[in-house]
């Protein structure tokens, strides 16, 4: 009977602490990619700022070097600004200028896109911001008035931080969750024990004196 009520019990409380504690990541987990993804939009649009302000002034190598700058900051993979055509042309990490950047980030252009700021997480542990720079008024004396748009700024921040968190959150409700199984055990056992185990071990003691006779 002990054996049984302690497995019925744990058997139900670890299902639902296993319920709760995927329901719990899996919003954490929402919350958290939301959060980056608001910050990681603020990030890139100061960024933006910044580098209008250097294409007006002419101040090519200035946006170079405040990527580099930004490049280094914990979190960030790489920032980049590639053309219309795909080509890196300016890159926090110089070894990738002059490459070519995956489909993924060529959908900011797509007609659908091309408006707004595209985000994307390619893997787990990446995530990707992009921003089409538009050829401005200020700009058609360097870049023409033929194209909209000259190309795209791309932000990709690694999601390992977070990741980490809330694989840290989750080991924590795990381990309350097998801390919770053993009490109960214990607590069942105790109880069944004192208001079970024992009342029948003397009721069977007495029934065993009353088979030797002894009525008293």
């Amino acid at each position: 009977l002990k054996l049984k009520l302690i497995l019925s019990v744990c058997i139900t409380i670890a299902f639902l602490i296993g319920l709760l504690t995927y329901l719990i990541v899996n919003i954490q987990t929402d919350a958290m990619l939301k959060k980056t993804r608001d910050s990681n939009r603020m990030m890139s649009q100061m960024f933006y700022q910044h580098l209008e302000l250097a294409m007006l002034t002419g101040k090519r190598e200035e946006i170079q070097r405040l990527l580099q700058d930004v490049g280094k900051y914990e979190g960030i993979i790489t920032i980049k600004i590639f053309d219309e055509t795909g080509r890196i042309v300016f890159c926090s990490n110089p070894e990738f200028i002059g490459q070519k950047i995956d489909l993924h980030h060529t959908d900011i252009f797509k007609e659908e896109n091309i408006h707004g700021t595209l985000d994307f997480t390619k893997s787990h542990d990446e995530f990707h911001l992009v921003t089409p720079i538009r050829n401005k008024n200020e700009c058609h004396r360097c870049h023409g008035v033929e194209k909209e748009f000259m190309g795209a700024l791309d932000l990709d921040i690694s999601l390992a931080s977070m990741r980490k968190e809330v694989a840290t959150n989750r080991n924590v409700m795990i381990s309350f969750a097998i801390l919770t199984i053993l009490v109960v055990s214990l607590v069942i056992s105790l109880f069944t024990m004192k208001f079970v185990s024992r009342p029948i071990t003397n009721l069977i003691g007495t029934m065993q004196e009353v088979e030797k006779g002894n009525l008293a």
